[in-house]
């Protein structure tokens, strides 16, 4: 069994949260985070996340197609 570094994993998602602007992924992100990552304009749930990315193609083929949510 392989042995997880949880500290090791926060520090890279933290990194990787810095250089990032794809709102879903720092949405998950602050999920997993919390107060670890700023939320400045992050949806503060699942609503409002989905509300966010209508009408952008990217966005919701990147969350209704390939992540595989329901739209409202």
């Amino acid at each position: 069994m392989n042995g997880v570094n949880s500290d090791q994993l926060k520090t890279s998602i933290l990194e990787h949260a810095n250089r990032s602007n794809n709102l879903i992924e720092l949405y998950h992100f602050k999920l997993a985070l919390g107060s670890l990552i700023p939320d400045d304009d992050l949806p503060k749930n699942a609503h409002e996340l989905t509300s966010k990315v209508q009408g952008d193609k990217e966005y919701e083929r990147l969350l209704f197609e390939d992540l595989g949510w329901r739209r409202n």
